[in-house]
């Protein structure tokens, strides 16, 4: 009971609420920057230009994924 709660803890403290069974989570710095960037120009209504930066986070191209949107 001790090791497997210590382990829990330390899950839990560090990872929080691990993501659902078959959610999909991002898993690069440059993919987690097209996300965000994506998100605001949703709420900004250009889907056209969030397309384009989640086009270039799945084909690798980091130069076109930009933070500040």
């Amino acid at each position: 009971e001790g090791l497997e709660a210590l382990c829990s803890q330390i899950i839990h403290r560090t990872v929080g609420s691990p993501p659902a069974d078959g959610m999909a989570v991002p898993f690069t710095a440059s993919q987690s920057m097209a996300i965000r960037a994506a998100r605001t120009l949703l709420d900004k209504e250009k889907p056209a230009e969030a397309a384009d930066h989640l086009g270039a986070a799945l084909l690798g191209d980091s130069a076109n994924v930009h933070q500040d949107t």
